[in-house]
């Protein structure tokens, strides 16, 4: 095959160069983006919101209202980071926190609270599937057949600031492994 050009050979040897580049860059970014799907961790950065976290194999990130949640689908494990206003009275935070849950759950819920230096720590179980995560869960669920997981653990944590609170709840199934991924996930966040 013979390319024609109004350059000479000069300009063949250039196209070759420049497709030589092209094709070692795509390569170089293919590579990448492999390791990334296929490798162990990326990094997550949200200049808008503010925010940078390094995520597991299997792990996403999505911004829901005001909450950054932090999903493993396949675990069915979920980290939501929001921030609430109060006023100075970290309990009032922990109450309407509390009322919210109620009515999203059904059935035999048990709750415990407590107050610690650094904050309110409230662990739940027996908890619903939280559909407020992953509102397309129950769609997807009926049409693969598949019932959704319940008896959910909740700990949730309130860590004050001046005009503002921040809520840090872990929602998870039982494996141990999961529960380590999601404590190294909250502290690089």
């Amino acid at each position: 095959m013979r390319l024609l050009s109004a350059g000479g050979e000069n300009h063949v040897v250039l196209m070759i160069l420049f497709w030589a580049g092209a094709m070692l860059s795509f390569a170089n970014a293919q590579t990448l983006r492999l390791k990334e799907i296929f490798g162990g961790e990326r990094q997550v950065v949200d200049r808008l919101r503010g925010f940078s976290v390094q995520l597991k194999r299997g792990w996403g990130i999505k911004v829901i209202g005001n909450s950054i949640v932090i999903k493993n689908e396949q675990e069915n494990c979920y980290i939501q980071v929001r921030g609430v206003r109060h006023n100075g009275d970290l309990k009032q935070v922990a109450q309407r926190w509390f009322s919210e849950r109620q009515m999203m759950d059904t059935g035999n819920v048990r709750f415990a609270f407590r107050q610690t230096e650094q904050g309110i720590v409230i662990v739940g179980e027996g908890l619903d599937f939280p559909h407020f995560l992953f509102p397309m869960a129950a769609v997807n669920a009926g049409l693969m057949g598949i019932a959704l997981p319940i008896d959910f653990r909740d700990v949730t944590v309130l860590l004050p600031g001046k005009a503002m609170a921040l809520v840090i709840s872990f929602l998870r199934g039982t494996r141990e492994e999961t529960r380590k991924q999601m404590v190294e996930i909250y502290q690089d966040l």
